[in-house]
């Protein structure tokens, strides 16, 4: 094969008038840096010709030729979904990408395949090259951020629910009660506080009553949304304020709940350490009286029970939470099994690099492919993880599930908190641990819309789910059409419908009031803007 191409160019040369001698480096055997897994593949014995005088026969030329394997690497490929979805290969994604980048004119074919990878990293630990796609992906978004180029939709709602997170309705920092000083402060992290509140509250009386030296409480994001979505500038003013708030802390070690915070912070604090960790070298709680296996095919006792771990992404290159997490399990007595990808090599799912927000569709598959690789429980401990597995049915622990022990049944079918609930959540934690615990009255948040009683049924919460619309963003739109008048009325059955435009997103709202409230009977969204003088 390797004569015959080598006979061939000789020939197109000849052909073409030009040298048949320049530049003609590596015809022949030279050693290559493509990587072909033959994991799988049986070597095949070279098939001997019958008359070695006249070469091989046509069946002998095909049964020697099939010997060949198509070699090619793409074990990042097989490994990632994201790159599977958009089908192709990095050396290819790469020339998009370039080229999306610097196309001064012209329409920009690649945001959204962009904008849709995780930047998780596993394809930089796979590759055999050490090429990892998403740092060009994360260069490249902050490029167009940087350009004005970055389309509006891509992470708008990302990027509100960040601002939600360190406003006043859940931000907040404060000493240990009854302490001046503190030597830790727990960091849960805004997604953890969303999903489960309650175990927020369990883990801060958990690590009071274990460590000595006052150990504060902080809760806001830790920038992870705008990092993720290239805008630099946000993703460091965040940073600072937050930096601010440890400062008047007096500095303390932090201890974090979130996976992705701890990557945030460890190169920005000093000695940060994960819950996980730490929980590893503390005596463990005593858990609840209502603990059974957690795979429902073992026996119900406190000792059985297996369980395969979902690692996070962005403990990707964290051996020791790795190692702290399956150790809390056997200490638990839990059987740990261990997905295919695992560890260094886990998959995300689905909510890294804010995939989820861009490429719903695609966020999904990642999530069923991932949920696909066992029919054993699994246990998470990033919350993001746990809730969006649990959104496709697949029986999900949290790690503080099992560490705190009761109703674990309900714990491993307990769905996903829907977006609107998640602000919900972490506002309420904030009321209730600043009345429990520091005795302050909580400021109620001002708004007439607030006021506003929504009944929704199980469709319009799914459209409100699938298009990102909270539940604020209705009654924002019910309060300004009431009050003013500007609104469409069906003349067949009285129903309303009115829009309202609180920042980059038009709402519309189908309605119809009701003694118990305001029946929500449709919603919408879309990015067009609706004038004045009634164009669009």
């Amino acid at each position: 094969m390797a004569d015959g191409r080598k006979a061939a160019v000789s020939i197109d040369r000849y052909l073409q008038g030009v040298s048949l001698t320049a530049a003609r480096i590596g015809e022949g055997t030279y050693e290559t840096k493509l990587y072909v897994n033959t994991k799988g593949f049986t070597s095949l014995p070279v098939v001997t010709m019958s008359h070695k005088t006249e070469g091989y026969t046509p069946e002998e030329a095909v049964q020697e030729a099939g010997r060949c394997l198509n070699c090619q690497c793409l074990e990042c490929v097989k490994g990632c979904k994201y790159m599977e979805h958009y089908g192709s290969y990095p050396k290819n994604y790469l020339r998009q990408i370039y080229n999306n980048d610097t196309i001064v004119m012209g329409i920009r074919h690649g945001n959204k395949m962009i904008n849709s990878c995780s930047l998780c990293g596993q394809c930089g630990v796979i590759c055999p090259q050490g090429l990892d796609l998403g740092q060009a992906c994360k260069a490249t978004r902050e490029s167009m951020v940087t350009k004005g180029k970055m389309p509006p939709s891509a992470h708008d709602f990302a990027l509100r629910d960040m601002a939600f997170n360190n406003s006043e309705e859940f931000a907040m920092t404060r000493h240990q009660p009854g302490h001046n000083s503190s030597k830790y402060v727990f960091f849960p992290g805004c997604q953890l506080s969303a999903s489960s509140p309650e175990h927020v509250e369990k883990v801060y009386a958990y690590l009071t009553e274990k460590l000595p030296g006052g150990v504060g409480l902080m809760m806001r994001c830790c920038g992870a949304p705008a990092d993720w979505a290239g805008n630099q500038d946000l993703f460091q003013n965040s940073l600072k304020v937050l930096m601010a708030e440890w400062e008047r802390l007096g500095k303390p070690q932090i201890i974090v709940a979130c996976s992705t915070c701890h990557s945030m912070f460890k190169d920005r604090f000093p000695e940060v350490i994960s819950l996980w960790e730490l929980m590893d070298h503390l005596e463990l709680p005593v858990r609840g009286d209502n603990i059974s296996s957690a795979s429902t095919s073992g026996p119900e006792s406190r000792t059985a029970g297996k369980v395969a771990v979902q690692d996070a992404c962005t403990t990707r290159h964290e051996p020791v939470i790795h190692d702290a997490v399956r150790r809390i399990l056997t200490k638990l007595g839990y059987e740990v099994e261990e997905l295919p990808y695992n560890k260094a090599l886990t998959k995300c799912c689905g909510f890294g690099g804010l995939t989820s927000f861009v490429n719903p569709e695609l966020g999904k598959e990642i999530v069923e492919d991932r949920i696909s690789e066992s029919t054993t429980d699994y246990v998470a401990y990033c919350a993001m993880c746990r809730d969006n597995f649990a959104a496709q049915g697949k029986r999900t622990f949290h790690l503080l599930d099992l560490i705190f022990g009761t109703n674990l049944e309900e714990a491993a079918n307990r769905p996903k908190v829907g977006i609107s609930y998640r602000q919900e959540n972490r506002a309420k934690l904030k009321r209730k641990l600043l009345h429990s615990l520091w005795k302050e009255a909580p400021q109620e948040k001002e708004g007439a819309y607030r006021s506003i009683k929504l009944l929704l049924n199980e469709k319009v919460e799914q459209i409100m789910e699938d298009r990102l619309i909270l539940r604020e963003d209705i009654q924002q739109v019910i309060e300004l059409a009431e009050r003013t008048g500007i609104k469409f009325i069906n003349p067949d059955n009285g129903h309303s419908l009115a829009h309202f435009r609180p920042v980059k997103v038009t709402y519309w709202v189908e309605y119809n009031p009701q003694e118990q409230g305001i029946e929500v009977l449709n919603v919408y969204s879309h990015r067009m803007e609706i004038l004045e003088d009634g164009h669009e």
